[in-house]
Formats: C-alpha cells, structure tokens, sequence
C-alpha cells in the first residue's frame, strides 16, 4: 500500500480495530512511511511492531516482484 492509505486507515473514524485485527504484513511501496504513520496505525490496530511485519519497497518493481514472488 502506498503511505497515504496507511494515513487513511489510521484517521478514518469508520475504520475500526476489528477491521484491521487480521493484518499480519503490510508493504509500503511509492514513497516511505514516516514513524509517526506507522505508530498510530499500529495503535489503531492495537498491535504491537513485533506483530507486524513491515516491508517497504524503494522502487516499483521491487514492489512489483515482491507481489508476485512474496516471503514462502
């Protein structure tokens, strides 16, 4: 997802914790997630960064294979 989603999931009050309870990776790609991002989305989760793994790609096609490659 791109940093602006991430900001949106944290600041919109119809998106609640039981929305985002089953995320278990996030990838960030097109531009990085500053840490104040990240935190209030993970509080938002309730989660804690041990809990989330978090992958940010620095180019597309980075994110690209990563995509379709993914972590098995």
């Amino acid at each position: 997802m791109v940093p602006s989603l991430l900001t949106f999931l944290s600041n919109h009050p119809n998106v609640t914790k039981e929305h985002l309870s089953s995320i278990k990776d996030i990838m960030i790609g097109a531009a990085p997630v500053t840490e104040s991002t990240l935190e209030h989305f993970l509080l938002k989760c309730g989660k804690t960064r041990n809990e989330i793994a978090l992958q940010q790609g620095k180019r597309l096609s980075i994110l690209i294979i990563k995509t379709f490659v993914g972590r098995y």
